[in-house]
């Protein structure tokens, strides 16, 4: 089975739900190895905070030169863990910390990147919305290590999709003054269901 490498996303010290919800999109790919990036001596904390969805390995290093050095020093890192792994794919968080990672990544490793997937199929296909939602764009990365940014939020609507029922509601609003009233009509709000 391949391996795909995702990057832990951590907000100080907390885990996002988005390493669970990179995870899932990995695990469709092949087997999800998480790469930790944490100061000196705080490897084991930041590990153990990520360990939910299908994680199968976690690679840990230390370093205070992530705190001092930012991007540079993460995209560095991550370029070496893929020469050393060789993996199938690498997905990273869709944020403006995770893309520029993204990019200087593929730069140093020779590879491809896809920003703002949607979906990343099990053939490493990725699912874009361009033009505002209208338009929908399935790209592939041709040479190199698949470098993938996934938006958390879209992410997360696939996962519930398939484990949830979705019904579709209609909700009446209070009355609003005349201008707001016009744009709020016809609002539809999704409720989720256990199934």
């Amino acid at each position: 089975m391949s391996t795909v490498l995702i990057l832990a996303d951590f907000v100080g010290t907390k885990a996002t739900k988005t390493n669970a919800e990179l995870a899932t999109a990995g695990a469709r790919i092949g087997e999800v190895t998480a790469v930790v990036l944490a100061p000196v001596g705080q490897g084991s904390t930041y590990a153990a905070a990520i360990n939910r969805g299908p994680i199968a390995k976690i690679i840990v290093v230390e370093s205070d030169a992530f705190a001092a050095n930012g991007v540079a020093a993460v995209a560095d890192v991550l370029a070496q863990i893929i020469a050393a792994q060789s993996p199938a794919a690498v997905l990273v968080a869709s944020h403006a910390f995770g893309k520029e990672v993204a990019a200087r990544t593929a730069v140093k490793s020779g590879s491809g990147i896809i920003t703002d997937a949607v979906d990343v199929s099990a053939d490493i296909t990725a699912t874009q919305l361009v033009f505002g939602g209208s338009t929908t764009v399935h790209s592939k990365v041709s040479h190199g290590t698949p470098i993938i940014t996934v938006r958390q939020i879209q992410l997360m609507q696939i996962q519930l999709s398939q484990h949830q029922v979705l019904k579709q509601c209609r909700f009446q609003l209070p009355m609003l003054q005349r201008k707001q009233q016009s744009h709020l009509r016809n609002l539809q709000f999704k409720v989720v269901a256990q199934s």
